[in-house]
């Protein structure tokens, strides 16, 4: 069942300037649709094409089936179901990236850096690297952050390290340190 199909206007503006193609016939046998269509390659001479396409029913989502249901309008009113070739082409998805600033997304954040001035953005406390302290490769062998020898004594003198309690680390309240006179008995 052979079927002609109107050409697209660009089609008729070039077979007017040219001469007339052939018409593009549409056959559909079974699920198989072949599309039969001629145009003028870059010698000027006659090529057919012939479109091969394998007709698949698929399962949809009620709204897109209910959307394919309204009829058409316009100068598509005139049209079959489905697509027309001479108003819709199949391409490739287009990926579309919006930017403010054009200059930004070329310029690498490094060199932004440098241009301040800013030696190193990040220290590790552990063996002063380029790096988070969380990701240092010395963390396991060399344990916490070195500590000083006056971050030591400062820790020596504290009311807990002199009286004996708190060694080892446990929480002592406060009622129950020995440096300061019990909550409540000085009360007369």
């Amino acid at each position: 069942m052979p079927t002609t199909e109107a050409s697209s206007w660009a089609d008729q503006v070039e077979a007017g300037e040219e001469g007339a193609l052939p018409p593009s016939s549409t056959t559909i046998d079974k699920n198989i649709k072949t599309v039969i269509s001629h145009k003028r390659n870059d010698d000027g001479k006659v090529v057919k094409v012939t479109r091969t396409y394998k007709i698949e029913k698929r399962r949809v989502p009620k709204a897109i089936a209910q959307r394919k249901q309204w009829s058409k309008f316009g100068q598509s009113s005139s049209d079959g179901a489905g697509p027309s070739p001479t108003t819709t082409t199949v391409a490739d998805d287009v990926f579309l990236t919006l930017t403010a600033n054009r200059e930004q997304l070329e310029q690498p954040e490094d060199d932004s850096l440098k241009s301040k001035g800013i030696k190193q953005a990040v220290t590790c406390r552990i063996c002063k690297g380029e790096h988070w302290t969380t990701k240092c490769p010395y963390k396991d062998t060399l344990g916490d952050a070195p500590v000083s020898k006056d971050a030591e004594a400062a820790n020596d003198s504290t009311p807990a390290a002199a009286s004996g309690q708190g060694v080892g680390g446990k929480y002592v309240p406060p009622s129950q340190r020995g440096d300061r006179p019990m909550a409540g008995s000085a009360m007369g």
